[in-house]
């Protein structure tokens, strides 16, 4: 079997500088406004979707006492999608992934650009989770009955898009039926970003930083 952790941000200064989240927003010029089909702002809209078209990420912003890492902290954009550098996405596209797509970013710090990499998560994952096996639960004592009886991804969708008005559903074990992965997030009742232990022990031997491991026992493939 399998063993994975899970992954966060680093918020330790000494890795990451003085400011958390590491971007600190937008230049002054950048047209954030959701009528722009290119902003950072619409794109944040499509969160585990894909998309048709190159959103426009050169313009975010990081502070002078900021230092730069592999994995970048970064509020802006679709929620769980992340910024890496080369050296991550590299490694990244190595591996046994679930579905994502990505796209030049460009940090600014100052008068120097950064070339990065947006990570943009696709949701693809969630019609192969064996739900029968699976275990599910919700912050509304009302709802949580009806989450824990979900047999089905077409019940966990009519759930969600029938109930779930602020999509507070929730799964503490997950099984899927799917070749095991290196690198994944399920889908929107569970944004954990995983990976296996292979792919967190080559980060660790090969220096990546700005990342955190937990190990993570809720997840399983069958």
């Amino acid at each position: 079997m399998m063993q994975y952790f899970s992954i966060t941000e680093s918020t330790d200064e000494k890795i990451i500088g003085m400011h958390y989240p590491q971007c600190a927003g937008l230049l002054k010029e950048y047209n954030n406004d959701y009528e722009n089909p290119y902003s950072l702002y619409y794109f944040a809209h499509q969160k585990g979707k894909r998309v048709n078209y190159k959103p426009d990420l050169s313009s975010i912003k990081i502070l002078e006492r900021t230092k730069l890492t592999d994995l970048i902290s970064c509020s802006l954009g679709p929620g769980n999608d992340i910024v890496v550098s080369s050296r991550l996405k590299n490694i990244i596209k190595e591996s046994k992934a679930s579905q994502y797509q990505i796209f030049e970013t460009i940090l600014n710090k100052k008068n120097v650009k950064f070339k990065y990499w947006w990570i943009h998560y696709i949701y693809n994952l969630e019609k192969v989770v064996d739900y029968e096996a699976s275990r599910f639960s919700h912050t509304n004592d009302k709802l949580s009955l009806k989450a824990k009886n979900i047999k089905s991804h077409k019940e966990y969708k009519e759930f969600y898009d029938k109930e779930d008005t602020y999509g507070l559903i929730r799964a503490t074990n997950i099984v899927l039926r799917h070749k095991p992965l290196d690198f994944f997030i399920v889908g929107q009742f569970n944004q954990t970003h995983y990976i296996s232990k292979e792919l967190k022990d080559r980060l660790v031997n090969e220096g990546i930083t700005g990342l955190e491991f937990l190990e993570a026992n809720d997840i399983h493939f069958r």
